[in-house]
């Protein structure tokens, strides 16, 4: 019953949060100029009323309301603005140093990685995949193509390198990357233990990164009222982004690895066990895919790094 009710408090904890501390920086900010509740008249002498009357229970319902309906629009628009941000970052001179980038490099490791290993079991289970492998690189002898085709059998390391190195790896990984999405949703369809988990790092990033913008204003506020001194809290505030970016990331490569490993199946890497596979020639240039190897490109693994819908992986600076 707690595992049901988890998600469920993740999704009310980053709005309320959020709302409540853009509320606070608020009240910071123009609180003090809002007159006593025996001085005040016309609209503000209404509140003060109603708030005399409803109690402060019915008070402290009000502001959370209040705060999470802020904290929703606050959240979404505070995480497209990064997440926007971050994508022009990466597009600069300092865009390696990104955390954003390191993401999606990450990402693309791991998914390739996923790829990878799924094809090298298809070599040692498929033969006649495994007979396409050898005669795309080996001689047309028998004593050559036997050596080559004992050591795919015995050699995973074997299997890794001709892989990468005879398929279109980064095109199938991209591929993958573009349905990671839908392969969480599946999950958490079925009750997967890896989407809970997914999902409780997935809100993590969300709640760090969408903190970062009302404790940076919170810091200016003190600093325009008190002490220009506070502004020097933002740099540390800023950690709070790549603490969001390394959750997302951590998320993301966990998902490929149990997708890697087996522990998990979804169609889209079972395809792999089946698909027509485009190699690449002598020349370093792809052959003409089949149609079932076209839908990704060697792009697709950062354009989902870079989405910006609600809930898939987004990009940070």
């Amino acid at each position: 019953m707690l595992a049901a009710l988890l998600p469920g408090l993740r999704e009310f904890r980053t709005p309320l949060a959020v709302g409540y501390a853009w509320l606070i920086t608020l009240w910071l900010a123009v609180g003090y100029r809002a007159p006593r509740s025996d001085a005040a008249h016309g609209f503000l002498a209404d509140v003060y009323r109603l708030a005399h009357a409803a109690g402060p229970v019915a008070v402290g319902v009000a502001v959370s309301v209040g705060a999470y309906l802020l904290g929703v629009i606050a959240t979404r628009l505070g995480l497209d603005i990064t997440y926007t941000l971050g994508d022009l970052l990466r597009r600069t001179p300092v865009g390696p140093a990104t955390p954003g980038a390191r993401r999606v490099n990450r990402l693309a490791n791991a998914l390739t990685l996923t790829v990878v290993t799924r094809l090298a079991e298809r070599i040692v289970d498929d033969d006649a995949f495994r007979a396409s492998m050898v005669d795309h690189v080996s001689r047309d002898d028998d004593a050559s193509r036997g050596v080559y085709e004992s050591q795919l059998l015995r050699n995973y390391w074997a299997r890794d390198a001709h892989i990468r190195n005879n398929l279109a790896v980064d095109e199938m990984a991209g591929e993958l990357g573009t349905e990671l999405w839908d392969i969480a949703a599946r999950l958490r369809g079925a009750g997967d233990i890896a989407a809970l988990e997914y999902d409780r790092l997935v809100s993590e990033a969300d709640f760090r990164i969408a903190m970062f913008g009302p404790l940076a204003a919170l810091c200016l506020v003190a600093a325009i009222r008190w002490n220009p001194l506070c502004l020097v809290v933002v740099l540390p505030l800023i950690t709070l982004i790549y603490a969001g970016v390394a959750a997302r990331s951590e998320a993301e490569e966990e998902l490929a690895q149990a997708l890697a490993s087996g522990r998990i199946t979804d169609p889209a890497v079972d395809r792999l066990a089946v698909v027509a596979l485009n190699y690449v020639d002598l020349n370093n240039t792809e052959t003409e895919p089949p149609p079932a190897a076209t839908a990704g490109t060697g792009a697709a693994v950062a354009a989902v790094a870079a989405s910006n819908i609600p809930g898939t992986p987004s990009p940070s600076s």
